[in-house]
């Protein structure tokens, strides 16, 4: 489920993306801002920065994944 909410005067919105956590697929909340994008996730605590993109099908988050 994907809640969103805008505030157009300072070009911010605030997302909340159920399962959206790459880690443990908890409710992730996620703060687009000009030229930037954050994630977190309350449940494990990981602070993230995706990509994010408006596809076909609607809003996509991508996250960077690195090999140990």
């Amino acid at each position: 489920m994907l809640e969103v909410k805008t505030d157009s005067e300072q070009q911010m919105a605030d997302l909340s993306v159920g399962g959206g956590c790459p880690s443990c697929g908890g409710a992730l909340s996620v703060r687009k801002t000009p030229g930037q994008v954050w994630g977190y996730c309350p449940s494990c605590r990981r602070l993230s920065q995706p990509r994010m993109a408006v596809g076909p099908r609607g809003i996509v988050l991508m996250h960077r994944t690195a090999a140990a």
